[in-house]
């Protein structure tokens, strides 16, 4: 079964990704953030670079969502906060993800798994932003308890 459709910077999806999207950008255009291990170095990113990413995502959202775009904004902001905050409190080093957490702190966890509070739950694949809908079918008649 197909899970239902999410709209596009809809709360659900914002909760649910909107991070990892902020991150996917991040690494992609930012050099010194590209490795797993580089997520550590987020308090060093100049400003100006964390607004151009913030930037292309507001845009985005101003075409699709306008109404959203001021939620969007903060909730990313909240993150990057959130982000370097992690990296400041952690003894050890920070990953974007690692499954062996004595080795390191991650900053994102599988959507799902016990997270601390530091770890944001992470989807893998937006198409699981909503559980599956079930569809019940019911008929009328002689033979209604009968399984179709």
């Amino acid at each position: 079964m197909e899970g239902t459709s999410a709209t596009p910077f809809s709360a659900r999806a914002r909760d649910r990704v909107l991070h990892a999207l902020f991150i996917s950008l991040a690494r992609l255009q930012i050099e010194a953030l590209s490795s797993n291990a580089s997520a550590a170095a987020i308090d060093v990113i100049p400003q100006l670079e964390i607004n151009e990413i913030m930037r292309k995502i507001a845009s985005r959202v101003a075409k699709v969502a306008p109404k959203l775009h001021d939620d969007v904004v903060y909730e990313i902001t909240e993150f990057v906060d959130t982000w370097k905050m992690c990296k400041q409190v952690n003894a050890l080093p920070l990953y974007y993800y690692i499954s062996n957490t004595k080795k390191g702190a991650r900053l994102m966890n599988y959507y799902g798994e016990l997270c601390t509070r530091m770890e944001k739950p992470t989807l893998i694949s937006m198409r699981e932003v909503e559980n599956a809908s079930t569809l019940y079918y019911y008929r009328e008649g002689k033979n209604a308890d009968e399984k179709i």
